[in-house]
């Protein structure tokens, strides 16, 4: 076999490869968002899709849903409601490092946690205790440091903070 048929071999495969790859990850972001974090876990999407970087109104949408297509949750912040926010911190531990996202909505703490080692996951709290976990069970895309004006960057002493804030309301 020459060296260009070669070629066009490999690069059929990597292309078979690839398109597979796509069509087997599942986000809720569409084509032109940034995909922040989004993960499968079990028959659920969880995203986190942020706007493109040229968009007039920088957004972010944290979008939950069933493999059926309904979306049972959505919360957005933009760069219009300055009272919807999400924020990120870093967590460093003795042997790994995770990056926290998290959101308030109605006396909820939503927190996608995604760390350098070990499982990514998505967690609910009410009153300062966990009462959601959602391991992610694979197809994970994003890059949970993409820069965003609506992502406030935290310290950690931030969020804990704010976990114990809700467990006196």
């Amino acid at each position: 076999m020459s060296l260009q048929a070669s070629c066009i071999v490999s690069l059929s495969i990597l292309a078979t490869t690839c398109s597979a790859f796509a069509a087997a990850a599942r986000t809720n972001c569409v084509a032109d968002e940034e995909i922040v974090f989004s993960c499968t876990a079990g028959k659920k999407t969880i995203s986190l899709c942020a706007s493109p970087e040229q968009a007039r109104n920088s957004y972010v949408e944290y979008r939950f849903s069933a493999h059926d297509g309904a979306t049972p949750f959505l919360y957005r912040a933009d760069a219009t409601s300055g009272s919807r926010i999400f924020n990120r911190a870093t967590l460093l531990g003795a042997s790994s490092a995770s990056t926290i996202i998290w959101f308030e909505n109605s006396g909820y703490v939503y927190e996608i946690s995604d760390p350098v080692k070990g499982a990514r996951t998505v967690s609910a709290y009410k009153g300062g205790k966990q009462i959601g976990l959602n391991s992610c069970t694979g197809n994970y895309l994003g890059d949970s440091n993409t820069p965003s004006p609506v992502i406030k960057q935290r310290t950690s002493e931030d969020y804990f903070e704010i976990l114990d804030e809700t467990s006196k309301l």
